[in-house]
């Protein structure tokens, strides 16, 4: 008697809320499908999310739409582990490269992002043994911890003024990496960014750097030259953690407004084997 009368009160207060112009929300499940060409998807909300691919093309051209819906995303674990794609091209309107997403592609060579991506997040290409052509667009702003690390195919690459912050271990391990340069703007190197880089020989670091944390540059053995952008004294002030024995081999390459200046500041260049200040051989 309680299931019948409670069903009943509930019938009644459905009928009432109608009456008044009240539709009770409905929620309903993500679609999901795979297209003809491999793309596993789901859509929430009119906004698609690729979830997988299981195509036999290694040129991999993401759909900007699925069903008429925009893609938006392209989930974290989408293509980890594939060992057959070559090229990826993101569609305009993902604002991110989640985590995990290609990591251990070791295939992956080259790959394209619009200019709607702002971020690249955590072991996003972990492991692209082959990745060496990727273009950074102008609007990232995060590159997260172990983006990079493992993609032992990157000889260079261009880092947009507008990113913000470097995760640790973001470019760990990339053996054939020779020269990168830090955006103005980041105040801090983090542990392990380049660790292991053993081919990195110049660097350039800009005056807003205020720390540069351990093992930053640990094992980077071919490290040469670090052009920073600030005076003796800004370098000097700089604090520099455990490990980075590196640095202190490197010519560190400054710029100074006076010989004056670089006479006060020389006795303390923390014992760096060469000191270059621009404008004065």
């Amino acid at each position: 008697m309680k299931t019948k009368c409670t069903s009943k009160i509930l019938s009644l207060i459905l009928v009432m809320l109608m009456l008044i112009g009240i539709t009770p929300a409905v929620v309903s499940a993500a679609q999901t499908g795979v297209t003809s060409d491999g793309y596993k998807y789901s859509i929430s909300n009119g906004e698609v999310t690729i979830t997988g691919y299981t195509g036999e093309s290694t040129v991999v051209t993401i759909p900007e739409t699925i069903d008429n819906c925009p893609v938006t995303k392209v989930s974290s674990y989408a293509f980890i582990g594939n060992t057959d794609i070559t090229v990826v091209v993101y569609p305009k309107g993902v604002t991110a490269v989640e985590e995990i997403s290609f990591a251990n592609c070791t295939s992956l060579e080259s790959i394209h992002l619009p200019y709607t991506v702002t971020t690249i997040g955590n072991s996003a290409f972990f492991g692209c043994t082959k990745l060496v052509n990727i273009s950074i667009p102008q609007n990232v702003e995060v590159i997260g911890n172990s983006a990079f690390q493992k993609c032992e195919g990157l000889t260079n690459i261009t880092l947009p003024e507008s990113v913000k912050s470097i995760g640790g271990l973001a470019f760990a391990e990339c053996s054939k990496l020779k020269t990168i340069n830090i955006p103005e703007g980041i105040t801090t190197i983090a542990e392990s960014t380049f660790e292991n880089c053993s081919s990195l020989k110049t660097i350039k670091i800009p005056a807003t750097v205020t720390s540069i944390d351990q093992r930053a540059f640990s094992y980077c053995s071919s490290l040469s030259d670090v052009y920073f952008g600030g005076t003796i004294k800004q370098w000097n002030a700089v604090e520099i953690g455990v490990n980075n024995g590196y640095l202190g081999s490197a010519t560190i390459h400054c710029q100074e407004t006076s010989e004056e200046m670089f006479n006060i500041y020389f006795s303390n260049n923390r014992n760096w084997n060469n000191v270059y200040i621009y404008g004065y051989y």
